[in-house]
């Protein structure tokens, strides 16, 4: 997962064109049930994309695929199920009007068509991320909470492939949607997404990335949903609620490994209780002789996304460089990141 800033004016990237078509999607006998396909259930939606080849040891970081769906009316998703055949190390999704990125659905070079996951978030929103080399991951949220996706909409992902195997891998991604009819939406979802790219992860320790982000107004509104995303020296990941009648309080933490899901949905949802800003902790274990920063490849990050009640969606990302705090003896390392965050409209019924 890469930073996700969609209507939100700040910086956001992620990682011949072969003809998938919308008819590639196959749809359930009562799509729109709001079944929960997620424990064996068949899903209501469901688009294979075109296998992309990757040499052994080459890693893809420029391609993009999408799918027009082709729906007349807006779609309330209740949950999406990833699925691939390895060698994703992670993918961005969003969703867009068709008339962007006008093109052949299937795999293409994104700079073909300028697409930018900047560019197209801000003409629509979060679709899905994936964990850092997940194979089978399910977004999914409570029972009546949804995100819309609007009539006309085309998904667009930015593709981080990498093959670490001695061959040739043929790899594809699926996705799965369970629908809710309008009538069933009892809550609708907007996203939260925070980004630290001033790491300064020192060599040879373990150490504490840490970003506080202020809220525009008191966060009045729970958390659905969270997917942190770190690489292979990552250990840990925290969120900590600052300010407000909940000052202090872990909202949430994980120390998955890498190759595992780590989206969870809460349930129950995690309330803020107006906290007046965000705390996020990733903690990493650096037995190298260099210093590792934010990027791709060997390099690290410290991101996520969650889904609230907001009406508002919220971006956040580094601003400046980060403080490197001189820890007593034996304590671990934490450097302190300053933070943007912003707000903008979110998406509705």
């Amino acid at each position: 997962m890469r930073p996700i800033f969609a209507g939100i004016v700040t910086p956001l990237a992620l990682f011949a064109c072969s003809g998938s078509s919308p008819s590639q999607a196959t749809t359930g006998q009562d799509a729109g049930s709001g079944q929960d396909t997620g424990s064996g259930g068949e899903a209501d939606l469901r688009h294979t994309f075109p296998a992309v080849d990757i040499e052994p040891g080459q890693e893809i970081t420029a391609l993009c695929q999408s799918w027009t769906i082709g729906n007349d009316e807006p779609l309330y998703v209740n949950g999406v199920r990833a699925l691939n055949g390895g060698g994703w190390h992670h993918s961005n999704w969003v969703f867009v009007p068709e008339t962007s990125y006008v093109g052949p659905d299937g795999t293409w070079a994104c700079s073909e068509r300028g697409f930018t996951q900047v560019g197209g978030g801000t003409q629509g929103g979060v679709f899905f991320a994936q964990s850092t080399q997940a194979t089978d991951e399910e977004q999914r949220f409570a029972r009546g909470a949804a995100i819309v996706l609007p009539a006309h909409a085309r998904v667009i992902g930015s593709l981080h492939l990498l093959n670490v195997a001695a061959q040739l891998k043929s790899s594809a991604m699926t996705f799965e949607l369970d629908l809710l009819q309008r009538h069933e939406v009892e809550l609708v979802l907007n996203f939260l997404t925070i980004t630290n790219e001033a790491l300064v992860i020192p060599p040879r320790t373990r150490s504490l990335q840490e970003m506080t982000c202020a809220f525009p107004e008191p966060a009045h509104f729970d958390l659905h949903y969270v997917l942190p995303h770190y690489h292979g020296l990552g250990t840990s990941f925290a969120l900590q609620a600052v300010g407000g009648t909940r000052d202090g309080a872990i909202l949430h933490e994980s120390a998955g490994a890498v190759g595992e899901a780590w989206g969870k949905m809460l349930e129950p949802p995690v309330p803020l209780g107006g906290a007046t800003a965000i705390r996020v902790t990733c903690g990493y274990d650096n037995q190298r002789e260099t210093e590792v920063r934010y990027g791709l490849g060997d390099e690290e990050m410290c991101v996520f996304l969650a889904f609230t009640s907001s009406n508002k969606k919220y971006g956040g990302l580094s601003v400046g460089n980060a403080e490197i705090g001189v820890p007593d003896p034996g304590a671990v390392p934490i450097s302190r990141a300053p933070c943007l965050l912003l707000g903008a409209a979110g998406d509705s019924l």
